[in-house]
This record gives structure tokens, sequence and C-alpha cells, in this order.
């Protein structure tokens, strides 16, 4: 039997009010996954209560490229004592503490002291001379003292095992259109692989994909295919 003329509303409206329960029910069964996932989902944050290098960089092998983070070797520093240091300003001197990380400058009072004790985005210039004038420095890797001498006080810095054996170290800042990256000079009868020249830092381009002055390091080409996929 056909509803009558007046039955016709009201069934538009319970078929409505039918679809309408439908869409909140499955609105409300996705909201309740993804909260799940959120909770599910590995957090990592340091002593301060900040979130952890390792869970802002990319995972930890970056589609056959490893990633691990680059890291001021603190604990080899815990013995140095204090030091008293002459600024460049006539009269002006600053307490460095490598301990502790700190220093009494305004550029690390107002620029460093907000990062982790082990990032090389802590260190001014005053707590990377005194770090690479340490005994300590002495047996660390090049291109970590490369990293700490440069002093570009970048964001994140991360060191990149490459397929053809060579490592490099790449430092950048969200927003800056500049990455610093640290590799090797290649020394004479080197062709490809891991060189073994001098360390050094070459400007790379985040927004175009090129290198400052077209002056790139060895391996130059399969380092710009990383740093696309870090940078991206």
């Amino acid at each position: 039997m056909k509803p009558t003329q007046e039955l016709r509303p009201v069934i538009y409206v319970l078929v409505a009010l039918g679809l309408l329960i439908i869409g909140l029910i499955a609105f409300l069964r996705r909201r309740s996954q993804n909260r799940n996932r959120s909770k599910s989902a590995p957090r990592s944050r340091d002593k301060h209560g900040t979130q952890s290098v390792e869970t802002i960089l990319p995972p930890s092998s970056s589609e056959g490229f490893p990633v691990e983070p680059c890291l001021t070797p603190i604990l080899e520093l815990a013995a140095v004592p204090p030091r008293r240091i002459r600024s460049s300003l006539p009269g002006v001197f600053h307490e460095v503490n490598l301990a502790s990380v700190t220093c009494s400058c305004e550029t690390f009072r107002n620029e460093c002291s907000t990062h982790p004790k082990d990032s090389p985005a802590r260190l001014c210039r005053h707590l990377s001379r005194e770090i690479l004038r340490s005994p300590q420095s002495a047996q660390w890797d090049e291109l970590l003292k490369a990293v700490i001498s440069e002093n570009s006080r970048k964001e994140q810095y991360v060191i990149v095992r490459l397929t053809r054996g060579g490592v490099v170290a790449v430092g950048w800042s969200r927003g800056q259109p500049w990455a610093d990256v640290f590799a090797r000079k290649r020394r004479p009868g080197e062709r490809e692989g891991r060189f073994t020249g001098k360390s050094e830092c070459f400007g790379f381009s985040t927004k175009e994909s090129r290198w400052s002055y077209k002056d790139g390091p060895p391996g130059a080409y399969e380092i710009r295919e990383v740093l696309t996929r870090i940078l991206r």
C-alpha cells in the first residue's frame, strides 16, 4: 500500500534522522581509532620534558640511508673544570663551564641555552672553542669537530651513512633556506666511497636543491639525494 500524502513528511524525517545517526556512529568510530593510534605511538622526551631528537628526525634508516643524531660527547667533558675567559670586548670576561655546557655570554643566554646539552646547537662560540681546546676532543672524529668548529647553531644535526661507505653530517633549521653539510674532501687518487681528506662545511639550498656556488662535496649527487629525503 502506498503511503498517504500525510505520512510522507514523517517518513522523510525518519530517513534523514537514520542517515544522521549512521554518520555520527562512523565519526565516533574514526575518532576512537585515531586516539588509539596516538596512544600506542612511541614518544621520547628528554629530562627537560622536551621532545628528543629521535622523535623529530626521520626514521633511523631513511630509505636505505642509516641516520643517527649528531651529538656532543658531553660525558667526556664532565671532568673539565670551569674557565673564565676574556671576551673580544675590552674588560669583559665570560664563565665557560664544559661540564654543564653553559656560558655567561649573551649569545648563549638568548639563543643556545634552551637546546639539549648534547646538541651542537647549544654551543656558543666560546663553548665551541673551549671544547676543541680540551684534551678529550683529540680522540673525536674529524667530522664531529668540524660541526663544533663551524658553530652555525642549526636546530638539528644528524650523521648519515651513505651507501658507498661515506659519512656526512647535516645540520638544518626549520624555515631556513640553507642547510650545512659536513663532508670530507677527496685526497689524490680517491675516486668513490669513503673519502679521507679534510672535513669541510658545504652550503645546500633547501628550496632550490643546489649547492652554494655550485661547489658540492665529493659524492655530491648521492648526498643531494639523501638531503631531498631528509629535508622534505
